[in-house]
């Protein structure tokens, strides 16, 4: 690696493709530790791919002075609102994929402007891009910008660009990336993630690689592997076989659009796995408006609402008392026969009756204590608690602005870890797990079902209907 990381340090404008697992990330470290007395910014898609980046860094040695990594959209959001005027840019919560757009095209038009070069020239010595497969067009013309001005050096996969931003489409990479930019001569080939942990299963898909470019079916039956037939009792069953599997597990889901089916899985399991949420928090914001929108009994019914979409068992056990509040209008509703959850009623009466969102966060604590209920979206259920508390503190106008406060700090101090999580490709590409299990493997396309089935260095398990797949017949 020694000579790709030579190679990269010097390059003015280089693009390097590399397979997953095979280095990209330590490559961008290890040169940046090489560009001693120079500040780099370092650029990349996920906070997840920051963390990665930041940690790899530290672990080297390399002063803090000399990096800056960042989101290529958190760092163009704050490049734009530090000059609204000139990027014509000021909303500082871009939330649609117009929003994110207008972003980047206000960030470029900054970076067209001589007073703006002279401070990047003077901030930084280069720029490096990881992922560079996922760059929308907007954020290509973006990044284009910063290479008329730095060395520029853009590390990416096209076989992982799974991401979709509206109508801002994808770069192609032959079409955007080889015109603009010159091949690193060396390349990186070793597929370093599975070395030390299962090295048949890295030479392995190193030759699922190959096939999917080739458009070859993928023959599971020989494979380092576990295959299983995809039926809803095995997908339970090995989730619940790999708890006792030393480190951490993914199950993959296929539903890409939207997380119900991961939700339904994590559900299903008893509270030993997590569905993480997507980091635009819709959910958290949804019912953060919904919570401190309602009064009187509509509260302690969103309240009861709330925990059922975290939590099993609560739209069971909770039904009665829900049933109450919802026949009652704005009437305080008569507990006095209640025979179960009777504190859990008294304190859905006190949230009811005051604007004080503590009594939410009382009656959310004694609906966590529910027997034979398991928590299984948990990063929603913790941060809608961060969020009430951090609003009672002080500080913020609304419940929703509470929320996206927690959620931006979320952004930048990582996911709450989890042993063994349900998600979908779009959440996890980038990530390592010690264990991946691969669900529906059939009904992914080529890029996704990729991305899936490099996720784990120690183990592998694929359900499909059949023991070959062939996945661009769906593309």
């Amino acid at each position: 690696m020694s000579t790709v990381i030579q190679q990269l340090a010097a390059a003015k404008r280089a693009f390097l493709v590399a397979a997953a697992g095979c280095g990209k990330t330590q490559a961008i470290a290890c040169a940046v530790a090489e560009s001693v007395g120079e500040r780099q910014l370092i650029l990349t898609h996920t906070h997840a791919g920051v963390h990665s980046l930041r940690k790899r860094l530290r672990s080297l040695g390399v002063p803090r002075k000399q990096y800056e990594v960042e989101t290529i959209a958190g760092w163009s959001l704050r490049l734009a609102l530090a000059y609204p005027v000139r990027s014509g840019f000021g909303n500082p919560k871009p939330q649609t994929s117009t929003e994110w757009t207008q972003l980047y095209v206000g960030a470029t038009q900054l970076l067209s402007l001589p007073f703006m070069q002279d401070v990047i020239q003077a901030t930084y010595a280069g720029v490096y891009v990881d992922e560079y497969q996922d760059c929308t067009q907007t954020q290509h013309r973006l990044i284009l910008a910063l290479a008329q001005l730095l060395p520029c050096r853009v590390l990416g996969d096209p076989l992982q660009g799974i991401f979709g931003f509206g109508n801002d489409t994808i770069i192609d990479w032959d079409a955007d990336v080889r015109s603009e930019f010159d091949a690193l001569p060396s390349t990186l080939d070793t597929p370093w993630r599975w070395q030390a942990h299962n090295q048949r299963l890295g030479e392995w898909l190193s030759e699922v690689r190959t096939l999917i470019e080739a458009g070859q079916p993928i023959d599971l039956d020989q494979a380092p592997i576990c295959w299983l037939r995809s039926t809803e009792n095995n997908q339970r069953r090995i989730c619940f076989d790999k708890i006792r599997a030393a480190g951490t597990v993914i199950a993959i889901h296929p539903e890409n659009h939207h997380a119900h089916g991961c939700h339904k899985l994590a559900s299903q399991l008893r509270g030993n796995y997590h569905s993480i949420e997507e980091m635009e928090a819709k959910a958290l914001m949804k019912w953060a408006r919904q919570i401190e929108l309602a009064h009187t009994n509509e509260r302690a019914v969103a309240t009861i609402d709330f925990a059922s979409e975290c939590m099993t068992q609560v739209s069971t056990q909770l039904r009665g008392i829900k049933d109450k509040f919802s026949a009652s209008g704005t009437s305080t509703p008569d507990f006095s026969r209640i025979r179960k959850h009777e504190a859990i009623a008294a304190a859905l009466v006190s949230a009811s009756r005051s604007d004080d969102l503590a009594d939410v966060v009382n009656a959310l604590r004694l609906i966590r204590e529910i027997g034979d209920a398991y928590l299984y979206r948990a990063d929603l259920w913790y941060e809608m608690l961060r969020s009430i508390k951090a609003y009672l503190a002080g500080g913020f106008s609304s419940l929703p602005d509470a929320a996206w406060h927690v959620r931006t700090q979320a952004r930048f101090s990582g996911r709450r870890d989890f042993q063994r999580i349900v998600s979908r490709t779009l959440l996890v590409k980038g990530l390592e797990f010690d264990h991946a299990i691969v669900l529906d493997a059939d009904n992914m396309d080529t890029k996704n079902l990729y991305v899936a089935l490099t996720r784990g260095s120690k183990s592998l398990t694929v359900l499909s209907q059949e023991p070959v797949l062939n996945p661009w017949r769906e593309e």
